[in-house]
């Protein structure tokens, strides 16, 4: 038996962190690439873009990866999520365009440019997802790493050539698109001989079936994606695109944690939707408490090296204008921190099919902090949005806590539905 075979599993756990932290790496690496060449509006819009496209394009995924790789129906292939897929893409596509062309329309040929990355991404997500779903997950790693390097390469001599930030853009587009066409929708053909066999796409039976599963995820996406994107959105609005410069390169930070995270959640769904399936209970909240643990420890990990790191790194990566920033830094990270905690329940209550409870609580947590920036809009400052950030999530915890306790109570004393 060779090596890989024996360490399946952490081969498989190395490839996908490895691999999705280094494509992360090298979109921060971009942004930073970004503040160091152009301009503080050009890079607030690229962070505008990103956040406006959110709420849009994420919802309309309805986190069908996630629920593929957890699928323990055998008629349900992945054709038949990759179909929702196609047709989830086109709808954002068109609601992006018409949504910008009413609110913000100076903005839409850069939010048009995002969004087609993100469509390019979310394309090679649903080839990745035949990988994951049968745990061979080298392949995952090897396209994040081709992806990443190249997209990194045309811009650093694209900044070179001095082209415009928007043909930068178009040039990492190009590059997506490329390594989809000529990587990972051949290799996911050679690994699953009916993706991409249009015959045994768009089944109306199995797509209703899928979607009427799933579309409790869409009003949930849009509440949580807003949520994700309201705290940029709203600097931009109160305090002008060079200060979400700033604030957006900060806020960054809180994701390489949670990137770390949802790679570790890409290995464990599988395993914690079999435990629940086999109803082995008590192996299913094991391993759970094992996840949040992990989750605390790398957000008070992150916090400790922030505090004593913060202006260094900001100083360094960025200028000296954001090394004045650090205390937003570590105020960013406590917020982070405290999401991580319940990010694994959340993922605990999708095995349990139970995620429709997330929409209540997404909606809690949003309108808590809709109104407490409201209230306090005429004497808000930065500082201020991030702590009722934090009070936020503190809300987020307690109420996912409460939810995933209750329900596998319930399931342990044979109670089936709510």
């Amino acid at each position: 038996m060779s090596f890989f075979q024996k360490n399946k599993t952490k081969v498989n756990f190395l490839s996908i962190v490895l691999g999705n932290f280094f494509y992360y790496g090298i979109q921060y690496l971009a942004l930073i690439l970004f503040t160091k060449n152009y301009s503080q509006e050009e890079v607030g819009l690229y962070i505008f873009a990103l956040a406006f496209i959110k709420p849009i394009f994420i919802p309309l995924n309805l986190q069908l990866r996630s629920l593929f790789v957890t699928e323990t129906d055998s008629n349900l292939k992945v054709q038949d999520y990759h179909s929702l897929r196609i047709l989830g893409n086109i709808v954002t596509v068109i609601s992006i365009v018409a949504i910008a062309f009413i609110s913000s329309p100076d903005k839409l040929p850069i939010l048009l440019l995002i969004a087609l990355i993100k469509i390019i991404e979310s394309q090679s997500e649903m080839c990745h997802a035949i990988f994951q779903k049968k745990q061979d997950m080298v392949f995952i790693g090897v396209s994040k790493l081709i992806n990443g390097t190249l997209i990194i390469i045309s811009i650093y001599v694209g900044i070179v050539l001095e082209i415009e930030f928007e043909y930068l853009i178009v040039n990492w587009c190009i590059v997506s698109l490329l390594v989809l066409v000529f990587l990972d929708i051949p290799m996911s053909r050679k690994k699953d001989n009916d993706f991409l066999n249009l015959k045994k796409y768009f089944k109306l039976s199995k797509m209703k079936k899928i979607f009427w599963f799933a579309w409790p995820l869409f009003f949930l996406e849009i509440v949580s994606k807003y949520y994700e994107s309201y705290p940029s959105l709203s600097v931009e609005k109160y305090f002008g695109l060079e200060t979400l410069a700033i604030f957006g390169s900060i806020i960054y930070f809180k994701a390489i944690g949670g990137q770390v995270l949802t790679q570790v959640i890409n290995i464990v769904e599988p395993k914690l939707a079999n435990f629940f399936k086999d109803e082995q209970y008590k192996e299913f909240h094991k391993l759970v408490l094992k996840l949040v643990v992990l989750g605390a420890l790398t957000g008070i990990g992150i916090i400790v090296v922030l505090n004593f790191t913060g202006s260094f790194i900001l100083r360094n990566i960025f200028t000296e204008e954001y090394a004045k920033h650090s205390k937003l830094l570590v105020l960013i990270a406590t917020s982070s921190a405290i999401s991580y905690l319940y990010s694994f329940l959340s993922t605990a209550l999708t095995c349990m099919r139970k995620h429709y409870i997330k929409l209540p609580i997404s909606v809690i947590g949003l309108v808590l902090l809709i109104s407490l920036t409201y209230f306090n809009k005429d004497n808000l400052t930065i500082y201020n949005f991030v702590y009722y950030l934090i009070y936020s999530e503190i809300t987020f915890a307690v109420l996912y806590y409460l939810a995933y306790f209750f329900y596998l109570k319930n399931k342990k004393r044979g109670v089936h539905g709510v």
